[in-house]
């Protein structure tokens, strides 16, 4: 799913931010207050919050850890709660803690959500991120205004690049499951099918990106029970991905409560497990099934410890 590599991205811009944000602000002598504090919050209620960065810097030692190993809870703590360190205003507190709660949500994903719910929660991090640079350009002072000026107009223009992103994302989204709707809803899904996926490969050769975006059609569609797509879904995964299971998923999601095969299904689909034998991999019993079928259906085919040959009529 494309979302998730926007996800990730959302994630690394996020943990730039603050992390170069504190080190526009933080004490020159900040490693051994830093340890001080964070030996006590580890002996307190909230030491979960703390744990992890505590076992980075007696691992790493506290005089080679550096602000690049925080994570971004760690940073929102010290700046709200560690004022010797690096103090900065009640209203970048709060901003902060909307940033600290986007991470929550995007760290706790149960990678089962629908793609408009993920790109809702990445569009709502890149909002708070700009709010969270916009009120550290109002309210930060202490730090020289063109180091300020230059943190907030670099990490702005990468929100802005991102977010452009995922809005094209979106649009592409919308029009995929707007197309599939079509083929299923048609009296005709076959025809319907090929003319629309006639029209996403006519455009697969101006750029990687289209390809992409055919492949996405594909595997949408073929999750959608389009049964004209599963083959070229199967493809896709055993081709692009190298991903043998899924390929063969798709393939039994081809010939599914079918009782008869076209020649050029039988033929893809011997082709297929006679590559999984080359791979080393057994086929599965409902696969082997489907062999079967085939040689119910009159296809002279003969099956050998190295695979599935065609036999010449004679």
């Amino acid at each position: 799913m494309k979302i998730r590599n926007r996800m990730a991205d959302v994630v690394e811009l996020r943990c730039h931010i603050c992390q170069n944000f504190l080190k526009l602000i933080v004490c020159e002598d900040w490693r051994q207050e830093l340890y001080r504090f964070t030996q006590e919050k580890i002996k307190g209620p909230y030491k979960v919050n703390y744990m992890e960065q505590h076992k980075i810097m007696r691992k790493k030692g506290i005089e080679n850890y550096s602000i690049d190993d925080m994570d971004v809870p760690f940073i929102v703590n010290i700046l709200c709660f560690c004022p010797q360190i690096a103090k900065v205003s009640k209203i970048t507190s709060k901003a902060l803690s909307y940033v600290k709660e986007d991470r929550h949500e995007t760290n706790h994903s149960s990678e089962n959500e629908p793609e408009e719910e993920l790109y809702l929660r990445a569009l709502i991090s890149l909002r708070d991120l700009q709010g969270l640079l916009h009120t550290i350009d109002l309210n930060e002072i202490e730090i020289p205004d063109e180091q300020r000026s230059q943190f907030v107009m670099e990490y702005s223009k990468d929100i802005e690049n991102l977010k452009l992103e995922i809005y094209n994302d979106c649009i592409e989204m919308f029009q995929i499951k707007k197309d599939i709707q079509l083929i299923i809803s048609s009296d005709n899904q076959d025809d319907t099918f090929f003319r629309i996926f006639q029209s996403y490969n006519d455009k697969s050769c101006l750029s990687d990106e289209n390809k992409e975006q055919m492949s996405r059609f594909l595997i949408e569609a073929s999750n959608r029970g389009v049964r004209s797509a599963h083959k070229y879904a199967a493809m896709i995964y055993l081709h692009l991905y190298h991903d043998l299971e899924e390929a063969t998923h798709r393939y039994e999601m081809m010939i599914a409560n079918e009782e008869k095969l076209s020649a050029s299904e039988a033929h893809e689909l011997i082709d297929f497990i006679n590559h999984m034998y080359m791979k080393g991999k057994q086929p599965t019993d409902r696969m082997m099934q489907f062999v079967k079928l085939i040689k119910e259906q009159g296809f002279n085919i003969e099956e050998t410890s190295q695979g599935i040959i065609w036999k010449k009529r004679k």
